[in-house]
């Protein structure tokens, strides 16, 4: 992930992020508050664009969800790399594979 701090690449997160993010650190012994400000602070990088999840969006994520198999909150993050042209990067593998027939996808180099 050195190449983000370097290249600074226009990050394109659906909104739907702040909520995972939160009730992730929250369900794994975070303070709920520590989650929410984390979640909070995700939004306010430099390199992050915030991508609202209108009806177009949910739309576009049903319809790749229905014909690629995607979980729901997979679906979300594969339409939202479709809308702007860019990567999709990812620590789930089963997400990576199929959302790799959309958009080009990779994990992360951590």
């Amino acid at each position: 992930m050195a190449w983000v701090k370097q290249a600074r690449p226009r990050i394109y997160l659906p909104t739907l992020v702040l909520v995972e993010i939160a009730a992730a650190l929250s369900r794994t012994g975070s303070e709920a508050s520590l989650a929410q400000r984390f979640a909070g602070s995700i939004a306010q990088l430099p390199n992050v664009v915030m991508v609202g999840l209108d009806e177009g969006l949910a739309r576009q994520a049903a319809l790749l969800g229905a014909e690629y198999k995607l979980r729901g909150a997979d679906a979300v993050y594969v339409a939202t790399a479709a809308q702007f042209g860019a990567e999709l990067i990812t620590l789930d593998e089963e997400q990576s594979q199929r959302g790799a027939k959309v958009v080009a996808a990779c994990n992360p180099d951590i």
